[in-house]
This record gives structure tokens, C-alpha cells and sequence, in this order.
């Protein structure tokens, strides 16, 4: 697993999953200017109402097209920015015993996959869907959105504590 991380955290790899993070941001524009409408895991949460209103919206070309975009491209871009939030966590972290910290960005990638099967689910099942799926599958969307908040503030953390061990590093240099 260590061998993993510091492979992740270098930067040819840390430039790679960003761009594929960059890549899928595009696709996921393209996606909601072709649905016409916002795709479900963007927004905040929801329920049946709003989840029947959206896939009336989407049509049955454009819930085709969202199933077909939740198994290919909701399935990397997860990947990718798991990957690349490791890895600059791990690279932010250094040697240190906060490196264990990496492993959240890949439960953040495990819970948008799960979230994403759930709206493949409903897509092909529309107008079968029911109550209880809308709300578990809101229910994933709201966590990952927490876990999201979670990493960024994560990064930002490290981010603080790496500029300060610089600096106090540089300013222990000085002083000998």
C-alpha cells in the first residue's frame, strides 16, 4: 500500500488523474447541457417528487444517455479524483503519520460509485421507482457531499501544516 501512495503522490501521476479529473468535468458539462437540466448526483439532495420531475426532463434519450454517461464517465471520474486527492494528500502529509489520512478520498470514491449504481438503478427502472430507493439514494448523494467538504478541508489542513513545517524548517536553517 505504501508503494501505491508514493507512486500516486508524484507528480507525472498527480498531473494525470487531474487531467482526467478535468476531462470528466468537461464531460459532466456536456451531460447537463445535453439533459437540459441538473443530473441528480450535483444536486444537494432530493426526493421522488423532484426525482420524477427531472427524469419527465430528461426524456428517455437523455435518461439513456445519463445511465450510459453514470457507468462510464461517473465511474472514472471517481477514479481519477480519488487518485489525485490521495495522492496530494499523501504529498502534503510527507512521511508522516498523517499519511493513513490518504484512504478518505478513496471511501469518497467507494460512496459515489454505490451513489452512482443507485441512479443507474432508478434511470432504468423509471417510472417504476419507488420512495424508499429515492431516499437512499439521496441519502448517498448527502453523504458524499459531507465527505467532499471533508476532504477539501483536509487539504486545506495540510496544506497549512506542509507550508508551516517549510517555514519552520527554513527558519531553523537560518538560525544555525
Amino acid at each position: 500500500m505504501q508503494n501505491i501512495l508514493k507512486h500516486i503522490s508524484k507528480p507525472k501521476y498527480l498531473l494525470s488523474s487531474f487531467g482526467g479529473v478535468l476531462l470528466c468535468l468537461v464531460g459532466f458539462t456536456w451531460l447537463e447541457k445535453t439533459l437540459g437540466l441538473s443530473i441528480l448526483d450535483t444536486l444537494p439532495s432530493y426526493d421522488l417528487a423532484i426525482v420524477k420531475q427531472n427524469m419527465i426532463g430528461y426524456g428517455e434519450e437523455g435518461r439513456i444517455i445519463y445511465a450510459w454517461a453514470s457507468l462510464t464517465l461517473d465511474t472514472l471520474f471517481p477514479l481519477c479524483y480519488a487518485t489525485f486527492f490521495a495522492g496530494l494528500i499523501v504529498l502534503l502529509a510527507g512521511n508522516g503519520s498523517l499519511r493513513w489520512l490518504s484512504l478518505l478520498p478513496f471511501i469518497l470514491g467507494l460512496v459515489d460509485l454505490g451513489e452512482n449504481i443507485q441512479i443507474f438503478s432508478m434511470l432504468v427502472q423509471f417510472p417504476q421507482i419507488t420512495e424508499y430507493q429515492v431516499n437512499f439514494a439521496s441519502s448517498t448523494t448527502l453523504i458524499k457531499h459531507s465527505i467532499v467538504k471533508a476532504v477539501y478541508a483536509l487539504i486545506a489542513f495540510l496544506a497549512v501544516y506542509a507550508l508551516l513545517k517549510l517555514l519552520i524548517q527554513r527558519f531553523k536553517k537560518q538560525g544555525t
